[in-house]
Order: structure tokens, then C-alpha cells, then sequence
């Protein structure tokens, strides 16, 4: 066998090589474990835990998409690199996180990113390392980085399936009573070790496979390009519309930048859809060559508006976490839709201007993406000087500015700027000093019982429930006081049989009924919140308790008892009418004997 040398296992050979990468990443996870419940420890346990899994997620990829791919030294200079480089950005993002927030957690951007970076970066280094050059061949860049796009996909899909074998299996051997197989699958040291054996032997069938990988490949990008006319087409229909509309219903959706941005990357894609590598035989049809040119000049007025966007929301309130990314962002899709503009006008082969401005936008893009994710370009570094500059040059009064952004949105950075300015003798410094202690702000305001509209016509509302003073944060306060202050429906009836009335309460506004009612029951210690209805009023059911014609009936289910605590059951309503219930027998069972 290829793999075998001298009778030997060859733990030279990629398939050895890429299985033991597996089981040894599987061991370390298991050993790590991930999901462990000691690891919400302190800051300090916490910050190694992250670390090493950072650094055990990073390398086993870089070394599985590599063996047989790039040269021995390369890969061992690749891995070495790229393991402390990942551990490096999660710990700058657990070190940044405000005190005081909970124990430090991986921010959600942090772990897409990492995953994009890295398979960005290491489809360079493996292309420049084929090509012996620093800069890589375009063509080998683009078929290496979507071949091996397809290929952990696939790996990623026959890794899900593997597992919903085994839980099927283990559901299988429940159904007799054998609960063994389960708990064996779901130990950590079972679990991790076949989960990553698994992946890494997908990713070794699929590199065997190179001729279906590719088919895929060109199949799925066939596909694909040809929904660029549609979202050329749409385009050209929004820009052309717009000196007639005007650019304020733009604005309005507060949502402008997002949108302007999307569209762009989209006619990015789907223009590479259509180029691929370049050389392909035969060229795509006119129609997709077209199409792709008409898209590459959209694309910049596309990330001009959403460039001017993005400048308007800064001059007006300065910068924030989410607008530094979106600038970021702007200046890479920038700098890629001017080349392809270039691209579309350039006299030659068909776009060939193209592939320049996408290693251009590539390096630009890796580079922004580790300035953002270091102290190099921290979006809470850069927003906390942007709001600080804006409040020193009154450019905001100190009662209009977002303390709270200081105390939660600005991380480490936003609470050393508050202590900062807490020190202040000023009126800054007063504002700072409440923001810092919010402990000691003052408590919800109480509330007297305002007007209501009581049914059945007639009845009053008992004088204790009217006189007594609710806060506004406390739980089983009347929501119709508490978010709205004014009146709403009070209905008088009795709910358990037992004589005395409870009281209804329900929100109904100009614009119809809100939310669900709420029931209270005199105690001997005042008026107690018991809960709401299990469902909203229908049409016409106000007026029917406003009438006083609604009427009460023993609960369809009844109430499950566990340890002496009734558990009522709640069934849904689809505001049909409630079917009769079931006859019963003497017993308490169904006289059907065919309804289980």
C-alpha cells in the first residue's frame, strides 16, 4: 500500500499523517475539554483555558489542510506561527472586556474571524509556497481556496452525519433499554477524539478525490454566476431610482451601510463566480461577461453611499464599535471596487484587471482584520477616544452624552475613561461619578392605582387594591400602570368558586389589546399577583367580559401534582371553540377504547 513503507505504517505519508493529526487534536480537546464546568473559574484559569483552545483549534487545521500540500518546513514555520497568533487574538479579547461583566468569554465576532482569517491566510502561504514566490499566481490562489472551501465542507457534512448515525444508534439500543451506547458517545473522551478522527479522515477521501472536489467546485460557481445579472439588474434599478426618490428614505432605515455593503460583496462574489480563475475554456457566455462588467462599475457608487453613510453617522454622533467595522470594511471593499471598475473599463482579456485588485483587497483585508482584533485598532479603543475628543470639545452637551457606552460599550478602555472623568469637579465629573455607582441611584418610583374601567357595569374596585402603592421594577406590579400609566379594563369575577371575586386586569390601548391578562387575589397580606390567562383575548371577547356574559368552567386538563406542588398545564389556543371534553368513566378514564 502507498501508505505502507518497509511493511511499516509510512507516518510520512498525508493519510498517516493527517489520521494521527486527528486523534491526537481529538486526546488534547478531551483532556482540554472545552465545555467543562470548572472552567468558570477566575480570570485567570479562565484566560489559559482559552489560550490553549484557541491555539488546539488553529494548529490541527492548518496542519490537516496542508500535509501533502506544502512543503515539510513550510508547514512546521506555518503552524508555529499561526498557533500563537491565534492565542494572541483571544487573549486581547478577553483582556479588553469591561470588569465587572462576568467572567471573560470569547466575543462572538472573535470566533467567525478566526475561522475566516485563518483559511484566508493560509490559502496564501500554501499558494505562495507551490509557486516558490511570495506572491502567489492568482489562478493558484482561486482554485486552491475554493477546492479547499468544498472540501471542509463536505468534511464538516460527513462529520454531522457521522453523529447522527451514532445518535440514532444510540437511540435505537433505548428503545430496549440499553443506555450504555448513549452515555459512552456523549463522554468527552469518546466524543472529541471520534469526532475530530473522523473529520480528518473526510479531509484525507476528499484529497483522494481531487476530479469529484473539482466537478463540485465548478458546478456550484456555474451555478452561482448566474444570478449575477438578476442582482445586476436590481442594482441598476435601485441607483437609477434613487435621484427620484431622493436619498432620505435611505437614511430613515437607520440600516443604510449594512444593506449598501451587502449588496457590493454579493456582486463581488458573484463576479468571481462568473471570472473563476481566469482561464477558463470556453469563456463565459456574453450575457455573464456583460453582466460582470456592469456589476464592477456599480459596485462603486454602491460603496460610496454606504462610505457616505457611514461619514454622516460619524460627524453626527461619532465613532462606535460597529461603525470602526463598518469603515473597515469600507476600505477594503473600496479599495476592490475600484480595481474592478478599472478591471471592467480596461481594453485586453476580459477582466483580467481583476485579479490585482482581489490580491490587493485580500492582503488589505487580512491586515484591517488583525488591526481590529489587537490594540493596533481596537474598535473600543478607537470609539472611546471618539466619544472622549467629542465631550472635552463640546461638541455634546454632558447630559446628552452616553455615559453608559463609557461604562458597558467601551469595554476596559470606556471604564478607565469614566474613572477618568469621575475625578473631574465639574458637572462631567458629577454625571461620571452617578454612572459609576448605579447601585446608589435611586429606587423605581411608587405609583398609586390610576382611573380604571371596571365591568361588569356597576362594580367598583376594592379600596385596599386601589390604595395600594406598586414600584415600578417590582415583580407582580400591574403592567397596564407600570408601562403605560393609564387606564385600562378591571373585570370583578370569580375565578375558583370560592365566593370572592378576583380582579382581571387587561392592557387595551387605541390600537387594540396588549398582551395577556393578569389575575389578583386578596390575601391576608394585601393584594397577591397569581399569574395571567394561558391566552390572549380573540376578537369580540372584550366585549363579551364587558357585557358580562363571560362565564367560568372547570380547567379542559387537570393539574399535574408533583412532590404536593400543582403544576397546572397550559393548552393552546387558536381561538377555535373549546371542543367538549372527553366522557369519563368512573375511574377517571376515557370511555374510547381506541383513543390512547
Amino acid at each position: 500500500m502507498a501508505w505502507m513503507k518497509n511493511g511499516r505504517p509510512d507516518f510520512e505519508h498525508p493519510a498517516i499523517a493527517r489520521l494521527m493529526v486527528g486523534l491526537i487534536w481529538g486526546v488534547a480537546l478531551a483532556l482540554l475539554d472545552p465545555f467543562a464546568p470548572q472552567r468558570a473559574g477566575d480570570q485567570g484559569p479562565r484566560l489559559i483555558h482559552f489560550t490553549l483552545l484557541w491555539m488546539l483549534l488553529t494548529a490541527p487545521f492548518v496542519l490537516l489542510a496542508g500535509l501533502g500540500h506544502m512543503r515539510r518546513l513550510t508547514l512546521q514555520i506555518w503552524t508555529v506561527v499561526a498557533a500563537p497568533l491565534a492565542a494572541g487574538l483571544v487573549l486581547h479579547d478577553l483582556t479588553r472586556q469591561a470588569i465587572g461583566g462576568g467572567r471573560p468569554f470569547p466575543s462572538g465576532l472573535l470566533i467567525p474571524m478566526t475561522a475566516v482569517f485563518f483559511f484566508a491566510l493560509h490559502q496564501w502561504v500554501a499558494a505562495a509556497d507551490e509557486a516558490r514566490r511570495w506572491i502567489p499566481p492568482y489562478d493558484r490562489l482561486f482554485g486552491q481556496a475554493t477546492r479547499q472551501a468544498v472540501q471542509f465542507g463536505l468534511s464538516v457534512a460527513l462529520t454531522v452525519l457521522f453523529w447522527g448515525v451514532l445518535n440514532l444508534g444510540a437511540a435505537l439500543f433505548g428503545l430496549i433499554g440499553l443506555k450504555g451506547f448513549g452515555e459512552i458517545i456523549a463522554r468527552p473522551w469518546f466524543s472529541f477524539p471520534a469526532t475530530t478522527l473522523v473529520f480528518a479522515l473526510a479531509v484525507q477521501l476528499s484529497d483522494l478525490r481531487a476530479e469529484l472536489i473539482e466537478g463540485l467546485k465548478t458546478f456550484g460557481l456555474a451555478l452561482l454566476s448566474w444570478l449575477g445579472p438578476l442582482l445586476t439588474g436590481l442594482t441598476l434599478a435601485f441607483l437609477v431610482s434613487l435621484p427620484f426618490v431622493g436619498l432620505q428614505p435611505l437614511w430613515a432605515t437607520k440600516a443604510a451601510t449594512p444593506i449598501l455593503l451587502t449588496a457590493a460583496i454579493m456582486l463581488i462574489a458573484l463576479i468571481n463566480a462568473a471570472y473563476q480563475d481566469g482561464r477558463r475554456e470556453p469563456p463565459p457566455p456574453s450575457i455573464l461577461r456583460f453582466s460582470a462588467r456592469a456589476a464592477a462599475l456599480l459596485t462603486v457608487p454602491l460603496v460610496g453611499l454606504a462610505a457616505y453613510a457611514t461619514a454622516l453617522r460619524i460627524g453626527q454622533y461619532g465613532l462606535t464599535p460597529d461603525r470602526v467595522i463598518a469603515v473597515a470594511v469600507v476600505l477594503v471593499a473600496g479599495l476592490v471596487a475600484l480595481g474592478y471598475a478599472v478591471a471592467a473599463l480596461s481594453p485586453g482579456p476580459w477582466m483580467k484587471r481583476l485579479e490585482p485588485a482581489n490580491l490587493a483587497g485580500l492582503v488589505l483585508a487580512l491586515a484591517v482584520a488583525l488591526a481590529l482584533f489587537s490594540p493596533l485598532a481596537d474598535p473600543a479603543r478607537l470609539s472611546v477616544d471618539s466619544q472622549m475628543a467629542r465631550l472635552n470639545g463640546k461638541r455634546i452637551a454632558p447630559e446628552r452624552f452616553d455615559f453608559e457606552f463609557l461604562a458597558r460599550g467601551g469595554q476596559r478602555y470606556g471604564q478607565a475613561a469614566l474613572k477618568g472623568l469621575a475625578q473631574r469637579k465639574d458637572r462631567i465629573g458629577e454625571l461620571a461619578r452617578l454612572q459609576k455607582k448605579p447601585s446608589q441611584a435611586p429606587p423605581a418610583p411608587e405609583f398609586a392605582s390610576p382611573q380604571y374601567v371596571v365591568y361588569p357595569k356597576g362594580a367598583v374596585l376594592p379600596a385596599d387594591f386601589l390604595a395600594t402603592k406598586w414600584r415600578s421594577n417590582a415583580l407582580g406590579s400591574p403592567a397596564c400602570e407600570a408601562a403605560y400609566g393609564g387606564p385600562c379594563d378591571a373585570f370583578m369575577i370569580d375565578l375558583d368558586g370560592d365566593g370572592v371575586q378576583e380582579i382581571l386586569l387587561q392592557i387595551v390601548t387605541a390600537k387594540g389589546i396588549v398582551g395577556r391578562m393578569e389575575i389578583y387575589r386578596r390575601e391576608a397580606t394585601g393584594w397577591l399577583h397569581l399569574g395571567g390567562a394561558t391566552a390572549m383575548l380573540c376578537a369580540g371577547d372584550l366585549e363579551t367580559l364587558r357585557g358580562g356574559s363571560a362565564t367560568t368552567a372547570p380547567s379542559r386538563m387537570r393539574d399535574l401534582v408533583v412532590n404536593g406542588r400543582r403544576i397546572g398545564v397550559e393548552v393552546e389556543d387558536n381561538c377555535q371553540v373549546d371542543p367538549a371534553p372527553p366522557q369519563l368513566d368512573n375511574k377517571g378514564g376515557r370511555l374510547n377504547p381506541w383513543t390512547f
